[in-house]
């Protein structure tokens, strides 16, 4: 009877450790947006990954032990690796499907969590990022228009089987609203993309730049 006590606490400990080691672990893949279009910074992570983050991609699924089961620490290249340059919180549910989204503030960057499994951000959909600093109204398709506030997101979701989806963007005055841009954009089922929209930095005209994300075959 001792002797299957002892191996049931046995089971039960390696079962509880495994569940730790789990959950104090992160699956997430990066990607950036510069409008000074500045070089890819660079970082590693705890275990010694390299990490240069993209700007007209994202980067394969990259994985990482969380520090204190929470923390996902970005270090300098040429740091000690004791004080990260960058110190993201990431929660239990975003653990999987993560996009980490590199954005300029001040000297250095800071990172904007996305969760984007699959049945979330579809096949022909856009997560849109209003990066200016004032509101943004987005007429996407035949839908209502959506307000955006400064640092806020949206996801859209695919058109349909058509081609072209017609957007038009506009930009609150202190009166009224004025229309900044009217584009078409393909819909792609195959892919799903993010979308930033934001003043250029030499003449403040808007201006769009998108991520596209290839979906696997087999999603």
């Amino acid at each position: 009877m001792k002797s299957l006590l002892i191996l049931l606490l046995g089971v039960l400990f390696a079962s509880h450790h495994m569940h730790a080691k789990q959950e104090s672990s992160v699956s997430f893949r990066v990607t950036r947006f510069d409008p000074a279009d500045r070089a890819a910074p660079e970082y590693q992570i705890a275990d010694g990954t390299h990490i240069a983050v993209p700007m007209h991609n994202i980067t394969k699924p990259l994985k990482a032990t969380l520090r204190d089961g929470k923390f996902l620490d970005f270090f300098s290249p040429a740091s000690d690796k004791k004080t990260p340059s960058i110190s993201v919180s990431i929660p239990p549910d975003m653990r999987k499907n993560l996009l980490l989204i590199f954005v300029p503030s001040k000297d250095d960057y800071r990172v904007l969590k996305v969760h984007a499994p699959v049945d979330k951000l579809s096949g022909g959909s856009r997560l849109i990022v209003n990066a200016t600093r004032g509101d943004l109204a987005i007429k996407y398709g035949n839908s209502n228009p959506v307000i955006l506030k400064s640092s806020r997101n949206a996801t859209f979701r695919g058109n349909g089987d058509k081609a072209m989806v017609p957007v038009l963007i506009s930009q609150k005055t202190d009166t009224s609203w004025k229309l900044v841009r009217s584009e078409r954009w393909p819909s792609d089922k195959r892919f799903r993309s993010f979308v930033f929209i934001y003043e250029k930095p030499d003449s403040h005209r808007i201006a769009v730049h998108a991520v596209p994300d290839r979906l696997p075959e087999s999603e």
